[in-house]
């Protein structure tokens, strides 16, 4: 059995629990995601039998369970917890500061989504940094099983050949995990405060709105961060992303979506370059990103969509 117990410094590093496991289990991750700024989203994992030792860690991993093995065994020395058997397409969540022991008897194929624990107490709106959630193994939750599969769709079909994919997009998805994890599996209980915070909405002033949108509509080709947009309108990440969402009427992503789109139709209607370089200078890290969402937009590819404008 090897135990990696990494400098305290190094813990809050995603990448340093994804180089643990990879050190452990003998063999590195199918693929890692990543945005566009190196931080690490999710990894899918094929572990043949083995046993991993995850140490005390800021990270909170929400595991998929795709398929292979159902026979996976979890010690949770702290509560003195053996569990025993993960069923396919179910989710098990990994506390932050929680060393937890593994054994995989068979091989196992699983996907991984990293948060730093932090994260998951500011989508909770819980003061405390250091949020807990209760003991989640092998369980069925339709919802972060849908949430877990789109980023692995997005992952297996539309991430870039370097595994960079786009940040917006993903740290979309990856704080609305975080959020309902933190809004039904926390082990604090929600003040009224938090409660009333949750159901009511949230605006936007009309000078803010203003501001974001023809942020976007200038640096829509860029690498966006929801942080980038938060820390324009001083407010927090998550309080901003429902903020847009309450006042624009769809995501940040979704709209800046559309601003992409739009300014790939008029070159595709007046420019004889590439696919792959309208992508680019659309702000779309890869093609096949582009043409799967040009294609649910338009209902035809972005090849189709140029022949016909030109008739």
């Amino acid at each position: 059995m090897i135990r990696i117990n990494p400098p305290e410094a190094a813990r809050d590093s995603v990448a340093s629990l994804v180089g643990s496991i990879e050190a452990q289990t003998g063999a590195p991750p199918k693929y890692v995601v990543r945005t566009a700024g190196n931080e690490v989203v999710a990894a899918r994992w094929r572990h043949d039998a083995s046993t991993v030792n995850v140490e005390d860690t800021s990270i909170a991993t929400m595991v998929l369970h795709l398929g292979g093995s159902t026979s996976v065994e979890r010690w949770k020395p702290a509560t003195r917890k053996l569990d025993r058997g993960s069923r396919i397409d179910t989710v098990t969540l990994l506390n932050p500061h929680e060393s937890s022991h593994w054994r995989m008897l068979e091989s196992v194929d699983v996907f991984h989504i990293y948060m730093p624990g932090s994260s998951l107490a500011l989508e909770g709106g819980y003061e405390d940094p250091d949020i807990s959630f209760k003991d989640v193994f092998s369980r069925r939750d339709a919802w972060l099983s849908r949430f877990g599969h789109l980023i692995l769709d997005y992952a297996e079909t539309q991430l870039a050949p370097d595994g960079v994919g786009d940040s917006l997009f993903l740290e979309q998805l990856r704080n609305s995990v975080a959020r309902y994890i933190a809004l039904h599996y926390s082990l604090q209980d929600a003040t009224p405060a938090q409660k009333q915070m949750e159901s009511r909405v949230a605006w936007l002033s009309p000078s803010i709105t203003r501001k974001i949108t023809r942020w976007l509509e200038e640096h829509y080709a860029e690498d966006i961060r929801l942080k980038d947009m938060a820390e324009i309108a001083c407010l927090s990440d998550s309080y901003f992303l429902k903020a847009f969402r309450d006042t624009v009427g769809q995501t940040p992503y979704h709209y800046l979506k559309t601003i992409r789109l739009n300014a790939a139709r008029v070159l595709l209607r007046t420019s004889d370059l590439p696919v792959s370089k309208i992508a680019s200078s659309c702000g779309y890290k890869s093609g096949s990103h582009f043409c799967v969402e040009f294609g649910r937009e338009t209902g035809m590819s972005p090849s189709h969509f140029r022949r016909q404008s030109n008739r």
